[in-house]
């Protein structure tokens, strides 16, 4: 709604709450999401001063950080039935602008929030540079008994970012941070995780200095879920919490909750956001006569041959011995009837072929499918990963082989709480997080049986040589599998005109000791592109 549409608007909503109280605390700051060259939309929080269905808001914006002139305002209500989350759409701006925006309650004791900002997209054919950050893995089942936060976020804050990608276990609802250690489960606890996630404020003063793009993967409802086989209410009761308190559009294309979606940025940038959950088939596992399981806690590796083929390569025989323990073993006619099913998926039929059009159609220099697991051989707990949906994962590799430039495709993964950069001959994958959990480095130490333990560095560093040797000798460019930490990258122009991408890690190694300082967070590793 415009400031002219506002010259009835306003004073009638005046009129017909002047008798109400309307005092609010915005509690859970602002943010601004989906942004556009033309749109975005705003959100925040209330909690009210006495018991309403609904309170009115005017969302404000302007060019203006003071908003002394140029002020835009539109009507917005935050409603119980929404758990009092607001979304404004605003429209009509001008694209590669930034904005400042703000809320204000509606009545007599009418109170402001805070101010947030964000800049707006170039036109698709425009060419302008662009800086964004990207994590995941916001876990306070982890950081709260630790004393730890989300730190890392305010060094990211720093960083002078266009856009915020937030993608990929954005709460744990199922760490047990509610009272008595309970799993979220019903609507009203999905969110109750959702604001107690939110009130970090490191998340809340990245989240209010730039625009997020945002996705989910599996700890937005349950660890490791399924579209064929989770509970509908309990799937509907997550994605709802998840769309009040991090939005998209919620119903596209007559579905609901549809996160999916691909984020043009002028002339070198396509973002490719994919949903690796909602539309995928059961996981299988192979292995499944060991004691332990078919990923118990005694064995690294499962259940493939490359893993032992590669150990007895780089390993003389005395280690290769001791570290036989830690490997499963190989499981070929599993693999071949359940991992490789080709009627399994991950991504689903329709959204996979939606996908590979999007990426034809694109004239965009640069290519960056935002992606829930990551797609590169890890051969660790393969299951939950593309490595469990193996048809799938090899058509979609052959077909970004065959009609994308391998040089500027890259592919942002978060969910494996490492940092990695792998450049494959069809793709670059960099894996990057956590913000707040339990890392992959650390995982793996706690594995090690006690006499193994001053091995550690040597075990992490020797499964860096499998992984290189796993996606191609040379493919792996960076790694620190230990770290609370962040992307930021940047797409340029060089002195030459040609497109370059740059890609670096930022975080702390030291998070361990609880400090919760953001100064502590250095350059971990960097890869270019081409």
């Amino acid at each position: 709604m415009h400031s002219r549409n506002l010259r009835w608007f306003a004073p009638l909503l005046l009129l017909l709450l002047a008798a109400r109280p309307s005092g609010v605390d915005f509690d859970l700051s602002v943010a601004a999401f989906e942004i556009g060259p033309d749109r975005a939309l705003l959100w925040t929080h209330v909690v009210p001063a006495a018991p309403m269905s609904a309170v009115p808001l005017l969302a404000e914006i302007s060019t203006d950080a003071s908003f002394e002139r140029g002020v835009r305002r539109t009507g917005a209500v935050a409603r119980s039935a929404h758990d009092f989350t607001v979304r404004a759409t605003v429209g009509h701006l001008e694209p590669s602008t930034r904005y400042h925006y703000r809320f204000r309650s509606v009545g007599p004791a009418s109170r402001t929030s805070p101010v947030g900002t964000f800049v707006t997209a170039p036109l698709p054919d425009e060419v302008a540079p662009l800086r964004f950050v990207i994590s995941g893995d916001s876990n306070l089942g982890y950081t709260r008994p630790r004393n730890l936060d989300f730190y890392v976020l305010s060094a990211a804050a720093e960083e002078d970012a266009d856009v915020f990608v937030y993608f990929g276990d954005t709460i744990y609802a199922d760490s047990g941070v509610l009272p008595g250690g309970a799993h979220a489960v019903t609507l009203a606890e999905y969110r109750a995780v959702h604001r107690m996630t939110r009130a970090d404020p490191h998340l809340q003063r990245l989240l209010s200095s730039t625009g997020t793009y945002t996705g989910w993967d599996d700890h937005e409802v349950r660890n490791d879920y399924a579209g064929e086989t989770i509970e509908p209410e309990r799937f509907a009761a997550g994605a709802q919490a998840f769309f009040e308190y991090l939005p998209l559009r919620r119903r596209v294309l007559g579905r609901d909750f549809r996160t999916h979606r691909t984020v043009r940025w002028g002339r070198d940038v396509e973002f490719f956001l994919v949903d690796g959950r909602q539309f995928r088939s059961a996981e299988q596992f192979c292995n499944e006569t060991l004691p332990d399981g078919p990923s118990g806690p005694d064995t690294l590796f499962a259940p493939f041959s490359l893993d032992d083929e590669i150990a007895a390569v780089l390993l003389p025989p005395s280690l290769f011995e001791a570290a036989a323990g830690l490997l499963l073993p190989n499981d070929p006619e599993c693999i071949e009837q359940r991992l490789a099913d080709p009627d399994r998926t991950l991504l689903g039929r329709e959204q996979l072929e939606e996908l590979k059009r999007n990426l034809l159609a694109s004239n965009a220099t640069f290519k960056i499918i935002v992606n829930n697991t990551p797609i590169s051989t890890l051969l660790f707990s393969p299951y939950d990963r593309w490595e469990g949906y193996l048809a799938e994962r090899q058509e979609l590799l052959d077909f970004i082989a065959e009609h994308l430039d391998p040089r500027r495709t890259l592919v942002l993964t978060t969910d494996f709480h490492t940092n990695l950069a792998l450049q494959r001959d069809e793709l670059t994958e960099v894996i990057v997080g956590p913000i707040g959990q339990s890392t992959f480095g650390s995982a793996v130490l706690g594995l090690l049986p006690p006499d193994l333990a001053p091995q550690g560095p040597l075990v992490l560093t020797f499964l860096q040589a499998i992984l290189d040797r796993a996606n191609g000798t040379g493919s792996v460019k960076g790694s620190e599998p230990d770290a609370f930490s962040y992307a930021v990258v940047d797409v340029f122009r060089d002195d030459t005109d040609e497109p370059r991408l740059r890609l670096t890690v930022r975080g702390d190694t030291s998070y361990a000791e609880g400090a919760n300082d953001p100064a502590r967070v250095r350059d971990l590793f960097t890869v270019e592109m081409p």
